[in-house]
């Protein structure tokens, strides 16, 4: 059992350090194993720092410093502090996946394909379960081989018993765990985990179209700006040019018909 004084002093400590970060990450780490999480936290070492601790002691030293999170805190969540912003530190969250097991009740997110070749398994009561799982398998030399790929769970599927045993027997790890971001405080901005799913290259693409294709109108309707004024006075110069290459063109034109004789 905590103490009170530790409590107190667990506090303090992560107020303190909560001082350090302009960003701060609530994400949820369940059905993490120890492994995957310890795992996961040596890789985001350089770039983010982990408080792991009783839920209220983390809400009591966020309500320390006036940041109101409370109520994405449900569950097995963790703290997450870094300097990077909302969407930097979304997208290396995502990045950092681990293999897992398919356990029954699990919902395939995609499908899973059993591929063709030597498995790991020797000659023996599997391949009847193989077979009952219509998975197209036969024994050579002194191991199991598997002769065509299989699809054997669809999108969709929830994972059976069965299935979930084969899986494991034939060291096919298909799912992913990761730290799963709930909530995100950037400098004073909240952002909600599915807000922040975004392709961050695509998004400044399409805020640089968006961009041109403003510039562009505001130069059509000549709407001055410190962005727009030069683009006016070139698209107004550009069109003083060609209208005085008209008019020389109609004059030389004009020069060089025949007049008309005048009548006797």
């Amino acid at each position: 059992m905590i103490t009170k004084s530790k409590k107190i002093e667990t506090v303090e400590l992560i107020s303190q350090k909560l001082d350090s970060y302009k960003t701060i990450v609530v994400a949820s780490i369940e059905g993490l194993s120890s492994k995957q999480y310890n795992s996961i936290k040596k890789k985001l070492r350089k770039d983010a720092e982990i408080i792991f601790a009783r839920k209220t002691l983390l809400k009591r030293a966020l309500k320390n410093k006036n940041i109101n999170l409370e109520d994405y805190m449900k569950g097995s969540v963790v703290l997450i502090l870094t300097n990077l912003n909302a969407f930097k530190i979304y997208n290396l969250l995502k990045s950092n996946k681990s293999k897992t097991k398919a356990k029954p009740g699990m919902i395939a997110v995609s499908e899973v394909v059993i591929p063709a070749g030597e498995t790991n398994l020797s000659p023996g009561p599997v391949l009847t379960e193989l077979k009952q799982a219509k998975i197209d398998a036969r024994i050579q030399g002194q191991k199991i081989m598997i002769l065509k790929d299989c699809v054997f769970l669809k999108k969709g599927e929830v994972v059976s018993n069965e299935k979930a045993a084969i899986l494991s027997k034939l060291g096919i790890e298909p799912f992913e765990s990761r730290i799963s971001v709930i909530a995100v405080y950037d400098n004073g901005q909240l952002y909600l985990g599915q807000d922040l799913d975004v392709d961050e290259e695509q998004l400044k693409t399409d805020l640089a179209i968006a961009r041109n294709n403003a510039l562009t109108l505001a130069v059509e309707l000549e709407l001055f700006s410190p962005s727009t004024t030069s683009l006016i006075i070139l698209k107004a110069f550009s069109k003083t040019k060609a209208l005085n290459a008209k008019i020389e063109v109609e004059q030389k034109v004009d020069e060089a018909s025949p007049k008309p004789e005048p009548p006797n």
